[in-house]
């Protein structure tokens, strides 16, 4: 399984294939950052557990968003302070507001481009480490499993898909962003659908 944009892969068993960290200095000041322009709505993970506070607001009116963040907060146990003090693989914030996020995402790529990339994603920003995206995954797991490149196919709905959408054969879910069905084959109804039509061929 690929998550965390591509900083943690871990086999069907759990055992960890690859990580890729952030500094914990650095992680400190982009979690400041993120803090003063969206509040503590963060997520902070090293790919098992870390702190996880998106939803928080929205859970006080929303019971979908409630269930959302009681559920991760049984996963995502550690304080912001002790989440940064472990291994980081990603952070990432909750934002409303897709033109800030796009503010946000430059600034911090124009002061640390060097040392990270810069994910929007539905209303989330994700920072991993440089490097790191869905592709740099994908091409760890075909590597390691031996797969032809040529057998793989991948499926997105949002900007942090494309960089994957740029290196495999791509497709595009209905709701995808427009950037991301125009470089896509074809758009599918569903991932089922496009696992159903491969599986005919």
């Amino acid at each position: 399984m690929i998550s965390l944009n591509g900083s943690f892969i871990v086999d069907s068993e759990n055992n960890v294939l690859f990580k890729k960290a952030l500094d914990n200095q650095l992680a400190r000041k982009l979690t400041l950052m993120l803090q003063e322009q969206f509040g503590d709505e963060l997520i902070i993970s090293n790919g098992f557990d870390g702190c996880n506070f998106t939803n928080k607001k929205a859970s006080e009116t929303n019971e979908i968003a409630k269930e959302v963040f009681e559920r991760n907060s049984q996963i995502y146990t550690k304080t912001i302070d002790t989440a940064l003090d472990s291994e980081v693989l990603l952070i990432g914030c909750l934002n409303d507001n897709f033109d800030k996020a796009v503010e946000v995402r430059d600034r911090i790529l124009f002061d640390y481009q060097d040392v990270v990339e810069v994910f929007i994603n539905l209303n989330y920003i994700n920072i991993v480490p440089k490097g790191i995206s869905k592709a740099s995954g994908l091409e760890f797991v075909i590597e390691h499993a031996q797969l032809k490149k040529e057998n793989v196919a991948v499926i997105g709905d949002d900007l942090n898909d494309i960089p994957m959408l740029e290196k495999f054969k791509a497709y595009a879910v209905e709701n995808a962003k427009d950037e991301v069905k125009a470089i896509s084959i074809k758009v599918q109804p569903s991932v089922a659908a496009l696992i159903e039509e491969m599986l005919l061929e």
